[in-house]
């Protein structure tokens, strides 16, 4: 970043710090989570459901599945264990008996939207990333239904807040 303010030669380097990075980088990760998972909305606006709903297709969700899934036909192995129910109506049928509604919202765990965290931060850069552990299911999602990434609405949220940011660090940290 090479710009100076020309009357007093403070450069913006040593006004904007890397806590200060760190917040606007934290701001950012909040507008994605929220359009996702509160507002469930992808990238381009639209509501997840209107990019692909869950699928009809026959499906076996687990017993261990959290939180537990109910009604669905119970399956047990050959010792009489319950391993799990299947859904003849699918995925779409798992969320409507178990969580009452079939909207996509991307969060059966919450393990997700636990997982998105900043990875990278300099003074002049960070980056958000996913746990390895929701890092598989986030991409594959992002397939179907574009919700890893900034809208133009988070876009212009992160630079008004970023002209408040560097406004204030630029009245704090130049002395008068």
């Amino acid at each position: 970043m090479g710009y100076t303010r020309k009357n007093n030669r403070i450069s913006v380097s040593r006004t904007w710090r890397k806590v200060d990075m760190r917040a606007l980088a934290q701001f950012a990760m909040a507008r994605v989570t929220v359009r996702v998972f509160d507002q469930k909305k992808a990238v381009d606006g639209r509501s997840l459901t209107d990019h692909k709903p869950y699928s009809e297709e026959p499906c076996f969700v687990s017993a261990l599945t959290r939180p537990t899934p109910r009604g669905g036909e119970p399956a047990y192995n050959k010792a009489g264990r319950l391993t799990g129910y299947m859904y003849e109506g699918g995925y779409a049928e798992f969320k409507q008996k178990t969580f009452q509604t079939t909207q996509v919202d991307l969060q059966v765990s919450g393990d997700l939207r636990r997982g998105i965290h900043l990875s990278r931060i300099e003074n002049d850069s960070a980056s958000m990333a996913m746990s390895n552990t929701s890092k598989i299911y986030g991409l594959a999602l992002n397939e179907d239904r574009p919700w890893w990434g900034f809208s133009d609405e988070d876009r212009m949220h992160i630079r008004a807040r970023f002209r408040e940011m560097i406004k204030t660090a630029f009245r704090s940290r130049v002395k008068k």
